[in-house]
């Protein structure tokens, strides 16, 4: 199940972008960019938003080959952009999902276990909690 069914399924109201609707029928889906600020800006005036789960990003150079400059206006700069527009908005609650922080480097052997977990433990016995 999607995050998104799985919000909904809770009684959440979860508003989607994306910049292509890849052959869904979704009509919940808004259709552009997280790095148009003009319509960002406007979904964010139209919406009451109470917090923001940020999940888009090109994934990996395979994604945009050539086009170095391309990753950097979409998963950083779009990122700043989300942030400073729930920062406006007074959202309290950001979460940013990054492949990075989830995957370890993958191996030749396609290992692709996470790491965020035993950093999370590590980081839980540094501060003595279990």
């Amino acid at each position: 199940m999607s995050l998104r069914e799985a919000l909904t399924e809770k009684g959440h109201m979860v508003t989607a972008i994306d910049v292509t609707e890849f052959g869904r029928d979704d009509p919940g889906l808004e259709i552009m960019s997280i790095t148009d600020s003009a319509a960002l800006a406007d979904l964010f005036a139209r919406k009451a938003f109470d917090a923001v789960i940020h999940c888009g990003a090109i994934s990996g150079p395979m994604m945009a080959q050539g086009e170095p400059m391309k990753i950097v206006e979409v998963n950083i700069d779009g990122t700043a952009l989300l942030l400073d527009l729930a920062r406006r908005h007074g959202l309290r609650r950001f979460v940013f999902c990054s492949s990075i922080s989830g995957l370890r480097q993958c191996g030749q052997n396609g290992d692709h276990r996470g790491h965020a977990a035993a950093a999370d433990l590590r980081l839980r016995r540094e501060q003595g909690r279990r």
